[in-house]
């Protein structure tokens, strides 16, 4: 397994994905239109990305009832 290795020990971690999915990454960012030098900057801006996604797909207790309300009044519950 490939280790991507962080740029600060101190305000990173370690973490190892396999050797496939690291050549994956190593290929994908070989393109200078990426904007990426390194597979570390690449799969942190993914991950970056994919949390805020999934933080903006949450919805809260409160909205959840008013959906459960509408649905009622609608016939579909």
């Amino acid at each position: 397994m490939y280790q991507i290795k962080p740029l600060i020990m101190t305000d990173k971690k370690i973490i190892s994905i396999s050797p496939s999915l690291f050549n994956k990454i190593e290929q994908r960012i070989q393109n200078p239109q990426t904007g990426f030098s390194t597979a570390d900057e690449y799969v942190e801006y993914v991950l970056t990305e994919l949390f805020e996604e999934y933080d903006e797909n949450e919805t809260s207790e409160e909205e959840s009832k008013q959906i459960q309300e509408e649905l009622k009044k609608l016939g579909y519950i």
